[in-house]
């Protein structure tokens, strides 16, 4: 997955990150390099883990979990793919279906997701801003594998704020299982 993002004309851009995903049913590998250091997140049936590859280190992620003990936040719901992400974004969001769409060989539905949330552009603290996303979701994978994100401030014009996000080498072969294991020589760290 490759993710850009720029903060707007009077912050310079941020650097581009490359993230390698690999999923085999619930579990969920993300890697990628943070200060020349090589990270991991592990979603497995036995929690959710952080491990410091360089450092052969690992931690538990504690997340807060609802009175009904299901996590949330990014865990792709049966059924509609799109409904694990709109359960992210804050209440009183809208999502047009905007039809199918082929992204790099793949088919997928684009939606529109709308939303108007609160935050700091810089100018003016606590600025209402509204939120457009396109996200493109390859159903035969149940995920998306493109989205672009941008603000508009109330006053009408962009805040310059936009993000992008995309799938490339989309590899269909079944991963090795032990990628989704912690390493025995790993030392727990709190």
């Amino acid at each position: 997955m490759v993710y850009k993002a720029s903060l707007g004309e009077k912050m310079p851009e941020l650097p581009q990150q490359v993230f390698t995903i690999a999923r085999d049913g619930v579990n969920r590998r993300v890697e990628f390099d943070r200060d020349g250091e090589k990270i991991v997140f592990l979603q497995t049936t036995n929690g959710q883990f952080i491990l410091n590859m360089t450092k052969k280190e690992y931690g538990n992620l504690k997340l807060n979990k609802p009175a009904d003990g299901k996590e949330t936040g990014g865990v792709q719901t049966a059924g509609n793919p799109l409904e694990g992400m709109l359960n992210q974004v804050k209440t009183g969001a809208t999502y047009e279906n905007l039809g199918q769409e082929n992204i790099n060989g793949r088919m997928t539905r684009k939606y529109r997701v709308s939303s108007t949330e609160t935050m700091n552009t810089g100018d003016t603290s606590n600025e209402q801003v509204y939120v457009e996303s396109l996200i493109w979701i390859d159903e035969s994978l149940g995920m998306p594998i493109k989205s672009e994100t941008s603000y508009v401030g109330q006053r009408g014009g962009p805040s310059g704020v936009k993000s992008q996000m995309e799938l490339t080498e989309i590899k269909l072969t079944p991963p090795p299982a032990n990628i989704f294991e912690i390493p025995k020589d790993f030392k727990k760290v709190d």
